[in-house]
C-alpha cells in the first residue's frame, strides 16, 4: 500500500509548525523497518493529493480536530471515495465512538503496534468489520453506527522500537535542526491531573533504557550537531534513579559537552541534587507546570504534592544558578475568585528575576479529562462540537466569546480584563528572558570555544599531531600537480 501520513494544524497559530511530529516518525520507522508498504509524511494537503496515494493516515489534537475532517472530506472529493482515511491522535483515542463519517478507521492511542496489521488487511482486501474485530485499538462504522475495539495495544518494550525517522518528516520547521532538535524518552506521565489528557492517550507510564536514549542522542549530535536537545516528554525526570543513570553515560560518553538540554520538571521533584544533576549536565531549560499559587485552585486541578509552599521553594532552589526556568499557570477553575486568581498573578510578578518563560492560558474543557466530564455535565460542550477551535488557548486568536468559561464566580468580562493583563506580564517575561537567554547562549558558546582551544593547546607537540601533520604536508606535496 501507498501511504501518507499527514497532520492536521491551524494555520494562524505558527507554534504547531516549531517542530517535526515524531509520533508519526515513528510510524514511518516502523513502516520502513517491516519492508511491506510505502509510508511518506506530507504537510501539504496539495501534495498528498497529487501523490494519489491509497490511504491517508491523518494525526490530530482536539483543537485541530475540525480541520481533520475538512481535511478529510476535500481528500474525498479529490480522491474519490475509494480512497481510505485513517484518523489518529489524542482526540479520536479518548472519544472513540465519535468517530465522524469522513474518516474510514480512527486508531487509538499507540499506532506502532496495529499500523502494520491495518496496511496488510487493506493490501489483501480485507477491509471488512470481521478484520477490524481483529485488530486492538481500533473505531470503525458498521450498520449506521460506530463500532469499537477498545481493548488497546501498547508497546511494552519501547527500546524495541527504532528511532523516528526526522529524515521522513523533511525540513522546513520553525525550529531547523541545527538549533533544536527533540525527542522523546518516555511515553505517560506517573501523575494524574484533572486538565491534561496525557494519561488518556498514554494508559501505562513508561521509559526508554537510559542506554537507547544515549545512543538517540549521539545519533543526533552526529547527524545535526544541533545547539540544543529537547525532551519532549511530559515529565523526563520522573523517576530519579533511571535519571541518575542517564547522567552518568552522559558523563562517561562526554554526550553533554558543546551542547544544552531542555525539559520539563515537577516542583515537587525539585531538590538540591536534581538541580546539580540539571547544573552540572547542561540542561539548562526548565519548565515547570506551577498552575497556580492557590491552594484550593491546585488540589482542583489535581496537583498532587504541590502547594504554594512547594511552587516557592522550587523557585528558591533554581535562583542563582546557570539555568533558565520556565513557568506554566492556568486560570479558571469553576470556584475560583478573582482574588486567588490574583495571587497567581502576584507569585509570578514576584519572581519575575528567575523566571525566563512565562505561558499563562484559561483553564480548557479537554476530552478525557476530570475537567472535560464537569464540563459536559454543566451541559457546556458536547462531544459533537462544531469547531473544536474553541479549545486552542493561543492569545492570539482567544476571544471571550468563543470560550468555553467554567469558572462561575467572575463575569466573563471581568475574566478576559484579568487574563489580558496576565498575557501582558507574559509578553514582559518573556522579551526580557530572550535577552537573558541570549546572554547565556552567548557565555555557553565562549566556554566552549576556550574549552575546544585549551584541548589544541593540550594535543600540540604530542607525537599523534606531529605524525598527522607530517602526513597531510607529505600527502599534499604527493598530489600537487607539478609545474612543466
Amino acid at each position: 500500500m501507498r501511504v501518507a501520513f499527514t497532520r492536521a494544524y491551524n494555520p494562524q497559530q505558527p507554534y504547531q509548525w516549531l517542530m517535526p511530529p515524531l509520533g508519526i516518525g515513528y510510524m514511518l520507522a516502523v513502516l520502513k523497518r517491516q519492508g511491506a508498504h510505502e509510508a511518506v509524511f506530507l504537510r501539504d494537503e496539495a501534495d498528498v493529493t497529487a501523490m494519489r496515494p491509497d490511504v491517508i493516515a491523518i494525526s490530530s489534537a482536539t483543537e485541530n480536530f475540525t480541520h481533520a475532517q475538512a481535511m478529510a472530506r476535500r481528500f474525498k472529493e479529490a480522491l474519490g471515495p475509494d480512497v481510505f482515511i485513517l484518523v489518529g491522535g489524542i482526540h479520536i483515542t479518548v472519544l472513540p465512538h465519535t468517530l465522524p463519517d469522513c474518516f474510514d478507521l480512527g486508531v487509538l492511542g499507540e499506532g506502532e503496534p496495529v499500523i502494520g496489521r491495518i496496511l496488510d488487511a487493506l493490501a489483501e482486501g480485507r477491509a471488512s468489520s470481521a478484520a477490524w474485530r481483529q485488530i486492538p485499538g481500533v473505531a470503525w462504522h458498521e450498520a449506521g453506527g460506530v463500532q469499537v475495539n477498545g481493548e488497546r495495544q501498547t508497546v511494552d518494550d519501547l527500546d524495541a522500537l527504532p528511532w523516528p525517522d526526522r529524515e521522513g518528516l523533511g525540513g522546513g520547521w520553525a525550529w531547523p535542526p541545527h538549533r533544536i532538535v527533540h525527542l522523546i524518552a518516555s511515553r505517560g506521565c506517573p501523575y494524574d491531573c484533572a486538565f491534561c489528557s496525557s494519561g488518556r492517550e498514554w494508559t501505562v507510564y513508561r521509559r526508554f533504557s537510559p542506554e537507547y536514549v544515549v545512543q538517540e542522542i549521539t545519533h543526533i549530535r552526529e547527524r545535526y550537531d544541533p545547539e540544543q536537545i529537547f525532551f519532549f516528554d511530559d515529565l523526563f525526570v520522573a523517576d530519579r534513579k533511571h535519571f541518575r543513570r542517564f547522567c552518568e553515560l552522559l558523563r562517561e560518553r562526554r554526550l553533554h559537552e558543546g551542547v544544552v538540554f531542555r525539559s520539563y520538571a515537577r516542583v515537587n521533584l525539585v531538590d538540591e541534587e536534581l538541580v546539580d544533576l540539571f547544573e552540572a549536565h547542561h540542561f539548562r531549560y526548565i519548565d515547570f507546570g506551577f498552575e497556580s499559587h492557590c491552594e484550593r485552585t491546585l488540589r482542583y486541578l489535581g496537583k498532587t504534592g504541590v502547594t504554594p509552599e512547594v511552587n516557592a521553594r522550587a523557585l528558591d532552589r533554581m535562583r542563582g544558578r546557570a539555568l533558565s526556568v520556565g513557568a506554566n499557570m492556568i486560570v479558571g477553575a469553576p470556584d475560583e475568585t478573582l482574588e486567588e486568581m490574583q495571587s497567581s498573578y502576584d507569585f509570578i510578578a514576584d519572581n519575575r528575576d528567575v523566571i525566563d518563560r512565562l505561558s499563562v492560558g484559561p483553564l480548557m474543557t479537554m476530552p478525557g479529562t476530570r475537567v472535560w466530564r464537569e464540563a459536559l455535565e454543566r451541559e457546556l460542550v458536547s462531544e459533537t462540537m462544531d469547531d473544536w477551535s474553541r479549545l486552542s488557548n493561543e492569545p492570539d486568536a482567544w476571544t471571550p466569546e468563543r470560550y468555553i468559561l467554567l469558572n462561575q464566580r467572575i463575569a466573563p468580562d471581568a475574566f478576559a480584563d484579568f487574563l489580558r493583563r496576565f498575557w501582558a506580564l507574559q509578553e514582559e517575561i518573556n522579551q526580557k528572558g530572550q535577552l537573558r537567554e541570549a546572554a547565556m547562549d552567548r557565555m555557553f558558546h565562549e566556554a566552549t570555544l576556550r574549552q575546544l582551544k585549551d584541548e589544541l593547546k593540550a594535543l600540540k607537540g604530542s607525537r599523534l599531531v606531529r605524525g598527522a601533520l607530517w602526513l597531510r604536508d607529505r600527502l599534499g606535496r604527493s598530489t600537487t600537480p607539478r609545474r612543466s
